[in-house]
């Protein structure tokens, strides 16, 4: 019966109270709507920093290229040195590209006949990646640019429609090639380029050495060859790097990504989420706080009727929690569609066709969390509001106008 008694002083406060209320939904819906919008950039970003940036394939990379009188012993003398590295996983020989000409007019243009990193895992738009013992088999990128001479055109191919056909491509001493498209890759990862054809290592290899390249542009590079060293962390790269005795003959990869942008873009999206969840806490006690002092006559009549603490922790929180509830349901919509309509939009215009393609999406996880949050901190002021009046005594409390 008293619990009855409770609910119809809640829903009298609550209607008495509607411009109060109206401002506190407000409050807790903006509150949602930026919280709920940081906490779900945030994870993504960090995701793309940590797997596709800090942890690229080419952060683990260094390249070794030999002198250019070092022969062939000399070279494999230190290939072994290296190989023997703490943190080393492998040393490999770098394949020059290719350069060839599709003859069977689905292409016009030149293009390069290149290979993948080991441990290296391009994007597969469509198809499948092919197994590196395959034979015959090649990845395509998803939009290729192609030139037509003698149209002096620039078609853009979509290379989901060369999947299953058939390449037959020529290099300029002669040599023919005929390649299967297994698959289309994407050149958002500034390791892979549109004029690229991606062969098994193997097959790259034998067409190499069946060109029997023995002449370079510059004769100063004769005999110099190239190796990827691949080290087992991206953190141990420099620790490789100050082991290796010849530190001269040693380079990393660049990719050209502004990594420190990402980064400060990370830190400031946790800042405001952080400024955020304070500002939510010091709302909710400064709003309770405020409520209750304003109430303290209103209290002190309910105590006086023999309404204990608890009772009137019970009627401010739950005047909140049920308003709360609602609210923080309209903010995750409302964060929904703000990520759709104008979030996602905006970083796409931004990062499209970069390795940093993200979108932003409210999950369920971040939804339960913002719930316990909100549950948790409205107890917390609740209890400090409502326990001054514990402190106060009652004939005062009634005596106040």
């Amino acid at each position: 019966m008293r619990n009855n008694n409770l609910n119809l002083l809640i829903k009298a406060s609550v209607t008495s109270k509607k411009l109060l209320t109206l401002f506190y939904c407000m409050f807790i819906l903006i509150c949602t709507s930026l919280i709920t919008i940081s906490a779900s950039a945030i994870m993504p970003l960090g995701s793309n920093i940590d797997n596709k940036i800090n942890n690229h394939i080419t952060k683990r990379e260094l390249v070794y290229t030999s002198s250019i009188n070092n022969d062939e012993k000399d070279i494999q003398n230190v290939i072994y040195k290296i190989k023997n590295t703490k943190h080393v996983c492998d040393v490999y020989k770098i394949i020059s590209p290719i350069e060839v000409s599709e003859t069977s007019g689905f292409l016009f243009d030149t293009y390069k006949l290149t290979s993948l990193h080991k441990q290296s895992n391009p994007l597969i738009i469509k198809g499948r990646r092919f197994n590196e013992n395959e034979r015959g088999v090649a990845l395509v990128s998803q939009k290729i640019k192609d030139f037509n001479e003698e149209k002096h055109k620039i078609f853009e191919i979509n290379g989901e429609r060369l999947i299953g056909k058939t390449l037959s491509l020529s290099s300029e001493n002669g040599s023919f090639y005929k390649l299967k498209v297994v698959g289309v890759f994407s050149t958002s990862d500034p390791l892979f380029s549109s004029n690229e054809i991606i062969i098994p290592r193997k097959e790259l290899k034998a067409c190499s050495d069946k060109l029997k390249r023995l002449e370079t542009d510059n004769p100063e590079e004769l005999g110099r060859k190239s190796y990827i060293i691949l080290v087992d962390s991206a953190s141990n790269v420099i620790d490789v790097m100050n082991s290796i005795a010849l530190p001269e003959n040693i380079s990393r990869y660049d990719l050209g990504i502004d990594s420190d942008l990402y980064n400060i873009c990370f830190y400031v999206l946790i800042g405001a989420l952080c400024f955020f969840v304070l500002l939510t806490i010091a709302g909710f006690y400064i709003f309770l706080k405020s409520n209750v002092n304003n109430r303290i006559n209103e209290l002190a009549l309910y105590r006086s009727v023999g309404y204990k603490t608890k009772h009137i922790f019970y009627i401010v929180f739950y005047e909140y929690f049920l308003s709360g509830l609602i609210s923080i349901a309209f903010g995750v919509i409302l964060s929904e569609l703000l990520c759709v309509y104008i979030v996602n939009p905006y970083i796409s215009k931004i990062v499209e066709g970069t390795i940093m393609e993200m979108e932003v999406n409210v999950n369920f996880i971040e939804i339960v969390v913002i719930m316990l949050f909100f549950f948790f901190v409205l107890i917390i002021t609740c209890k400090k509001a409502v326990r001054k009046t514990e402190k106060t005594d009652l004939t005062i409390l009634l005596n106040e106008k």
